[in-house]
């Protein structure tokens, strides 16, 4: 009977559920999280080389982070700290149908970028409280990652602002000086993403791997 279960036992069956690994059909929408990140990871090396447009990539970029959105309201149910992630990455999607018709104006390109940052950050911790059952190590690696995905949009900014100074220091005939400058302004702005992006998939595969576990 319910009153013959004491305080104590009721305390102990909580702690047991909460240490409990994930099953692999509670989070199984990872699975379509990582190649989402894979594919856009892939057409953003496309993009910077120049194979694809960057309207078509825009237009790429958008449904992928439709489809992520998608995934982190189905995740709800294993964290709640998948809600915010959903929810950011929505109001992004919003920024980003509102500039087909006002263009792209700084304020909401800000907007947009601040938005996908505080996603990042709700969704890889989402993803360390899912690891952090299993593997503590690499819940820590989750939660540490989001600093990453900081510093790669410093990068760009301070790039951004680089491009803009160097244009008006620069003298025309410095071609030397422009080609190094570009360079390295290139690296500033891409490698960074770069980063995060292989991190994200690394960290994203070994927590797929780590449920998957469970169902051996």
């Amino acid at each position: 009977m319910a009153a013959d279960i004491s305080l104590p036992e009721i305390l102990a069956d909580i702690r047991r559920k909460i240490r409990e690994p994930y099953r692999w059909p509670q989070v199984r929408a990872l699975m379509p999280l990582f190649f989402i990140r894979l594919a856009g990871a892939f057409c953003y090396v496309l993009s910077v080389l120049g194979v694809i447009p960057g309207f078509l990539y825009t237009a790429i970029e958008w449904l992928l982070n439709a489809g992520s959105a998608v995934c982190l309201f189905v995740l709800v149910s294993v964290h709640s700290r998948y809600r915010p992630a959903a929810v950011f990455m929505t109001v992004s999607l919003a920024i980003g149908l509102l500039s087909v018709y006002t263009g792209t104006p700084p304020l909401l390109m800000t907007l947009s970028a601040l938005c996908v940052l505080i996603c990042g950050i709700f969704e890889f911790s989402g993803h360390g409280k899912i690891a952090a059952r299993q593997n503590k190590k690499l819940a820590k690696k989750w939660d540490a990652l989001f600093l990453w995905n900081i510093g790669a949009m410093f990068a760009g900014a301070f790039a951004f602002f680089m491009t803009q100074m160097l244009s008006y220091l620069l003298p025309p005939r410095g071609l030397y000086m422009q080609l190094l400058s570009t360079a390295v302004i290139y690296a500033i702005t891409y490698v960074p993403d770069l980063v995060v992006d292989i991190l994200y998939l690394v960290y994203l595969g070994r927590t797929i791997r780590l449920v998957k576990k469970q169902e051996v």
